[in-house]
C-alpha cells in the first residue's frame, strides 16, 4: 500500500508538473502585459492627415470645405490585413483624435494658479462608457461664430462651427462650470501650422461606469484634471474637452477654417488624404486584456501585426504608423520562461529522484520479506526466473494501476506526450524489483564477492560523475539558465549528494565503533549493542541512508533558495522605492512634507527633487546618463539607517560652483566631471561610492549621483522638490496612501505593496509551490527512510531485545537500542544534508537565476543562511525521533509471546 501511494505521488508529481508549468508560463504573459505601460501594450495604429496652414484672408461669407474622417476606412482595411484570426481576437479598436493644446478662455476658473489649458479629443464610444450627470453629448454644431484676426499684417476671417463637448463631473466641479458656458480656445503654442482658435460649448458632464476600464488608460485627463508646473513655479490645470466622433468633420472644419475652393491646400503628410481633417492626431487603440491572453493568441496576434507593418498596397492613400510592444513583452517572457524551465528542471530532478529512490527502499523492504519464501520455492526446484518475475508482478501490481490513472489525468489536463512520464515510476519499481530478486536469490561467495566489486565501481563511478557534473555546471551554468537544459547537469544535487552519502557509508562504522568500544566499558550494553549494529549497517540501510542524505541536501538547498529570493525581493522593493513609500509630484510643498512627517508611526519625510541627468568628463571620456537625486544626504541617511539599502552620507557636500556626489557605481566619464541638472551644466566630483544607492524600476541600468540640496539649490533657486521618500510603519504608510497631502502628486509607490505584488505573479508562484511540494516530499521521504531503516533492522533487533528481556532487562528501556542504533548513522546523514546545502548554491550560481522571482536584476546572490540550514536540520532530527518512536510503538503492540514464536523461527 505504501508502494502504490509512493508511486501515485511521484507519478502525478512528474505527469501534472508540465500542466502546472504550461498554465503558469500562459498566465505570466498577462502578468508581463499587465506591467507593461498602455503604449508597450495595446496595438496603437496612429495618422495625421496633415497639418493645418494658416490661409490668410477675408472669407467670414464664404463656405468652408467639410472634411471627413479616416475612423471607418482604416478600421476595415485593418480588420483585412490582420486576418480572420488576429482580427477576432483583438475587437474593434478605440478610436480617437487629439488636438494640440489650448489656452481656455470663458466661465470659471483654475483650481491651482491662474491659467487653464486643454486638448479637443474625439472619443468614439464614449456613450457607452459614461453616466451622465448633466446634459448629454452632442452630436450636431451648435451653430456658427466669427472669427476675426486684426492683429496679423493680413486679415484673417472666418465663420466657424461651435463644436459641442462634454468633461468630466470632477473637472466641471474643479473649474466651476456648468452645462452651457462657452469657451473660446487658442493654440497654446501659435504658430504657421497650428489650428485656428475655436469655440466650444458644454452640453454635458459624466461619471465613468468603471474608472478601471482600460478604455480610460490612455489619458488620465479623461476622467481627472492635472496640473503643469512652469521653471519658475507656476502652475496651470489642465483637461481635455471630449467630442463625439460624429463631430470629426465640424472640428476639422473649425481647425482648418480651408474654404470650399482651397480644399486641398497646403502640405499634407499623405498624398491624397487632403480629405481627411487636419489638425488632428487620430489613433486607433486595440486593447489587450492580460489575464486572457495566452501564449498562442499573443503569438497570432503578433503575425498580424507584422502584416500591418509589412502591408503596402492594404492601406492605398491611408497608411498609419503601427505602434505595439507586445513583441517585446513576449521576448521578456519568454526569458523568464527560459529560466524558470532552468530552475524547474533542477528541482524535478531532484524530487523525481528522491521519490524514485523512495520507490526503490520499498521495493527493497518488499524484497526483504518475500526473500525466506523465495529461497524456500528456489530450493524446492522453482526457475530463478519464475522467481524474479513474480516479485516484479507483485511490484506491478502495485504500481502500474496509479500510474496509468495519472497519466490518462494528466494527458486530459494537457500534458500531451509528456504524460508517458507518469509510468516511470513503474519502470524503476519493475527494475529495482528484478535487481533485488536477484540479489536475495544470490548465495555463493564469488557472487558476494563480485557485488561487493560491483557496488565498489557503482560508488566510484557515482563520486566520478558528481565531479564532473559540477564542472558542467560551472562551465556552462550561463548557457544553462537562459533555456539550454542539460538534463546532465540537472541531476547535480542528486549526484552530490548521492556521492556525500556514499562516502558516509563507507567512514561512517570508523567513529561508530570507537564509541561503541567506549560504551562497551559500562554497566549497561544496549549502547554498545545498538551502536555494533549500526556499525554493522545491520539489514542493509545503504539505500536508506543515501535518501536520507539526498532529502537532507534537497530540503536545505530548497530553504535557501526561498530565503534568497525573499531577500532579494525585499532588496529589489526598497531599490524600487528608494524607501517605505515614494511620492513621486509634480511639486512637493514644505507643507506636504510637514503633514505626512506628523503622522503618528512615521520615522522620516524626506524631499527630493529627481530627474535624469547627464554626467560628462574630459575630452575623449564617453558621457554618461545617470540619475541625478538633489537630497540632504545626512537626512536620507538617517531615514534608510537600518535598511537594505543604507548607506554613508559622508563625502556629499561642496559648494554651488562645485558640487560633491555620491555614486552608486564608478563612473564611466574621467577628469573634470560636469553634470546636467535640467538644462544646465554644474561641476561635480565623486566623493564616495554606495552600492547602496543603486535603485531599480525605472531609474535601473544608470549610475545614481546624490547631490547635496542645499548648494544645488542655492546654484538654480528655481528648482522644486518632485518626489517625498517616507519611512514608518505599514500602518502609517497605509494612512499616509489614504490620505495623502501632497496635492500635485502624480504617483506613489509602496514598497511593501511592491513586494507583494512580484510575489503574486505567476511564475514566483509557481516557483514558491514547487518549492513547497519540495520541502513537503523531502519531509515525507525522510520520515519513509528511516521507516525502512528500522523495518530492516527490526527483525535481528527484536532479536536481540528478546535475549536481553529474558535476561531481565526492563521493558521501558527498550527503546534505548533503536534509538542508538538508528540515530547516529541518520544524524550523520542530515549532518551531510546540512553542509552540503550550504555548499550547493555556490556550485549552482552561476546556473540558477533568481531575478524574475525577485523582482530584481539577474543572477542575484544565491546563499543558504545557517539558521536556515539549522532548522531543517532540527526538523529532520526530531522526524528521525518521532519514526522511532512509532517503530516502538508497533513493535510494543506485538505480544511477548509472538515474538517469542518468532525468536524460535528464527
Amino acid at each position: 500500500m505504501l508502494l502504490a501511494l509512493v508511486a501515485a505521488l511521484l507519478a502525478a508529481f512528474v505527469a501534472l508538473l508540465p500542466v502546472a508549468e504550461d498554465r503558469a508560463y500562459d498566465r505570466a504573459l498577462g502578468d508581463f502585459l499587465a506591467d507593461a505601460a498602455a503604449g508597450q501594450r495595446d496595438v496603437r495604429l496612429s495618422y495625421n492627415a496633415g497639418s493645418v496652414v494658416l490661409l490668410r484672408g477675408d472669407f467670414e461669407r464664404e463656405t468652408l470645405a467639410m472634411p471627413t474622417s479616416p475612423q471607418q476606412i482604416i478600421t476595415e482595411r485593418a480588420a483585412t490585413i490582420l486576418g480572420p484570426a488576429a482580427s477576432k481576437l483583438l475587437g474593434r479598436p478605440d478610436f480617437s483624435a487629439t488636438t494640440t493644446e489650448f489656452k481656455v478662455t470663458g466661465p470659471g476658473s483654475s483650481p491651482i494658479g491662474s491659467s487653464r489649458e486643454a486638448m479637443v479629443r474625439v472619443q468614439g464610444g464614449l456613450n457607452e462608457k459614461v453616466r451622465w450627470d448633466a446634459g448629454s453629448l452632442g452630436t450636431k454644431p451648435l451653430g456658427t461664430v466669427a472669427y476675426v484676426d486684426a492683429v496679423e499684417p493680413y486679415r484673417i476671417s472666418r465663420t466657424t462651427p461651435v463644436i459641442p463637448v462634454v468633461v468630466p463631473t470632477v473637472v466641471a466641479t474643479a473649474w466651476k462650470i456648468t452645462v452651457g458656458d462657452r469657451f473660446a480656445l487658442a493654440p497654446s503654442l501659435p504658430g504657421r501650422f497650428t489650428p485656428y482658435p475655436i469655440t466650444v460649448e458644454l452640453t454635458g458632464t459624466y461619471t465613468p461606469i468603471d474608472a478601471n476600464d482600460p478604455f480610460w488608460a490612455d489619458e488620465g485627463r479623461l476622467l481627472v484634471n492635472d496640473v503643469v508646473v512652469a521653471w519658475d513655479g507656476g502652475t496651470t490645470s489642465r483637461a481635455a474637452f471630449m467630442v463625439s466622433d460624429a463631430l470629426v468633420g465640424p472640428l476639422g472644419q473649425a481647425l482648418d477654417a480651408i474654404p470650399e475652393a482651397y480644399r486641398g491646400f497646403g502640405p499634407s503628410r499623405v498624398e491624397g488624404s487632403a480629405d481627411y481633417a487636419r489638425g488632428l492626431n487620430y489613433e486607433w487603440r486595440y486593447v489587450l486584456n492580460p489575464k486572457g491572453l495566452d501564449l498562442a493568441r499573443a503569438r497570432t496576434i503578433v503575425q498580424g501585426i507584422d502584416a500591418m507593418k509589412l502591408e503596402s498596397s492594404g492601406w492605398a492613400e491611408t497608411r498609419p504608423v503601427v505602434g505595439s510592444g507586445l513583441a517585446d513583452v513576449l521576448t521578456k517572457q519568454a526569458k523568464a520562461v527560459t529560466v524558470t524551465k532552468a530552475l524547474t528542471a533542477f528541482v524535478s530532478v531532484a524530487l523525481t529522484a528522491l521519490g524514485a529512490i523512495a520507490a526503490v527502499l520499498l521495493v527493497v523492504t518488499l524484497g526483504s520479506r518475500r526473500a525466506p519464501a523465495m529461497r524456500l520455492q528456489s530450493a524446492r526446484g522453482a526457475s530463478r526466473f519464475s522467481l524474479i518475475w513474480g516479485l516484479v508482478l507483485e511490484v506491478l501490481m502495485w504500481v502500474v494501476p496509479v500510474s496509468t490513472v495519472a497519466a490518462v489525468v494528466g494527458w486530459r489536463l494537457g500534458a500531451g506526450r509528456m504524460a508517458v512520464l507518469a509510468f516511470a515510476p513503474a519502470v524503476i519499481a519493475a527494475l529495482a524489483a528484478a535487481l533485488v530478486a536477484r540479489r536475495e536469490l544470490g548465495t555463493s561467495r564469488s557472487d558476494s564477492t563480485a557485488a561487493q566489486a560491483i557496488r565498489l565501481l557503482a560508488e566510484l563511478a557515482l563520486i566520478g560523475g558528481a565531479y564532473f557534473a559540477i564542472n558542467t555546471v560551472r562551465t556552462r551554468g550561463g548557457a544553462i539558465s537562459t533555456g539550454s537544459i542539460d538534463w546532465y547537469a540537472a541531476l547535480t544535487p542528486i549526484l552530490l549528494a548521492a556521492a556525500v552519502g556514499v562516502v558516509l557509508l563507507r567512514l561512517l562504522p570508523l567513529p561508530i565503533r570507537w564509541a561503541a568500544g567506549l560504551l562497551g566499558r559500562r554497566r549497561s550494553v544496549l549502547g554498545f549493542l545498538g551502536l555494533t549494529r549500526a556499525a554493522r549497517g545491520g539489514g542493509g540501510m545503504s539505500a536508506a541512508l543515501v535518501g536520507l542524505v539526498v532529502a537532507a541536501t534537497l530540503a536545505t538547498f530548497l530553504g535557501g533558495l526561498a530565503t534568497s529570493i525573499q531577500r532579494e525581493r525585499t532588496l529589489a522593493a526598497y531599490a524600487l522605492t528608494g524607501a517605505d513609500l515614494r511620492i513621486d509630484a509634480r511639486r512637493v510643498d514644505d507643507s506636504a512634507v510637514r503633514s505626512v512627517a506628523a503622522v503618528p508611526g512615521i520615522t522620516a519625510a524626506v524631499p527630493a527633487f529627481v530627474l535624469a541627468g547627464q554626467l560628462a568628463g574630459e575630452a575623449g571620456s564617453a558621457d554618461q546618463a545617470v540619475t541625478v537625486i538633489g537630497v540632504d544626504p545626512a537626512a536620507y541617511s538617517r531615514a534608510l539607517g537600518g535598511s537594505p539599502i543604507a548607506f554613508d552620507a559622508a563625502g556629499a557636500g561642496g559648494t554651488p560652483e562645485q558640487l560633491t556626489a555620491i555614486a552608486s557605481e564608478p563612473v564611466r566619464p574621467t577628469g573634470k566631471l560636469t553634470v546636467t541638472v535640467q538644462g544646465r551644466e554644474r561641476a561635480v566630483t565623486i566623493g564616495a561610492v554606495q552600492p547602496g544607492l543603486t535603485r531599480g524600476g525605472q531609474l535601473a541600468g544608470h549610475p545614481v549621483l546624490v547631490l547635496p540640496w542645499d548648494a544645488v539649490l542655492e546654484g538654480q533657486p528655481y528648482l522644486q522638490p518632485n518626489t517625498l521618500f517616507v519611512m514608518g510603519s505599514a500602518q502609517a504608510i497605509a494612512g499616509v496612501r489614504a490620505d495623502n497631502p501632497v496635492a500635485l502628486r502624480e504617483g506613489v509607490v509602496d514598497r511593501r505593496e511592491a513586494a507583494a505584488d512580484i510575489a503574486a505573479r505567476s511564475l514566483p508562484t509557481l516557483v514558491r509551490q514547487l518549492f513547497a511540494i519540495g520541502l513537503a516530499l523531502a519531509a515525507a521521504f525522510t520520515v519513509l527512510s528511516l521507516l525502512v531503516i528500522l523495518a530492516l533492522t527490526r527483525p535481528e533487533r527484536v532479536a536481540a531485545l528478546l535475549r536481553m528481556r529474558v535476561l531481565g532487562m526492563p521493558r521501558r528501556r527498550d527503546w534505548v537500542l533503536a534509538m542508538v542504533e538508528v540515530l547516529p548513522p541518520a544524524a550523520v546523514a542530515i549532518a551531510g544534508g546540512f553542509v552540503l546545502g550550504r555548499y550547493l548554491p555556490r556550485v549552482m550560481q552561476s546556473a540558477i537565476d533568481l531575478g524574475p522571482y525577485a523582482g530584481s536584476e539577474p543572477y542575484p546572490p544565491i546563499s543558504t543562511p545557517w539558521w536556515v540550514a539549522g532548522l531543517v536540520a532540527i526538523a529532520l532530527l526530531l522526524l528521525t525521533i518521532l519514526a522511532v518512536l512509532l517503530d516502538l510503538a508497533r513493535a510494543r503492540a506485538t505480544p511477548l509471546s509472538a515474538h517469542l514464536r518468532a525468536g524460535e523461527d528464527r
